[in-house]
């Protein structure tokens, strides 16, 4: 949500876009103010809202997803499943892996998209409060 209110704005407004062809042109201030007024609803309701729920789902040591109950609330992120536990692997899925002291380790890696949640993440994150 926050990235699409980004681009509207961006979009309403290429005068303020340094990447725009219309950079630094006149903004008339009443279209501005009349687009804000109409947006700042949406803007207040996302900055109220919960934080995004995130999990990381493994079964049996490997992870299945990483998944959300508001994926489009998340700025885009890359998550990368690094395991060093190559038993199994093919070459096509190891990878050298630097390390903060200069070595070069072997691991399994592959990049998971992030989903929309098909379970209650809000259930499990109140059972983990009671703890």
């Amino acid at each position: 949500m926050a990235r699409d209110l980004l681009l509207e704005i961006i979009e309403a407004f290429p005068q303020a876009d340094p990447a725009s062809e219309f950079y630094n042109e006149e903004i008339n201030g009443c279209e501005a103010v009349n687009f804000l007024s109409q947006l700042i609803p949406q803007i207040r309701e996302y900055l109220d809202a919960p934080p995004p729920k995130v999990a990381v789902v493994m079964d049996g040591g490997l992870v299945q997803c990483v998944t959300a109950d508001r994926p489009n609330d998340i700025p885009p992120i890359i998550f990368m499943v690094i395991d060093y536990d190559t038993d199994g692997s093919t070459p096509e899925e190891t990878v050298k892996v630097p390390q903060g002291d200069g070595d070069i380790s072997e691991a399994f890696a592959r990049v998971e998209e992030l989903g929309q949640a098909k379970i209650d993440l809000d259930a499990v994150l109140e059972q983990l409060k009671e703890e």
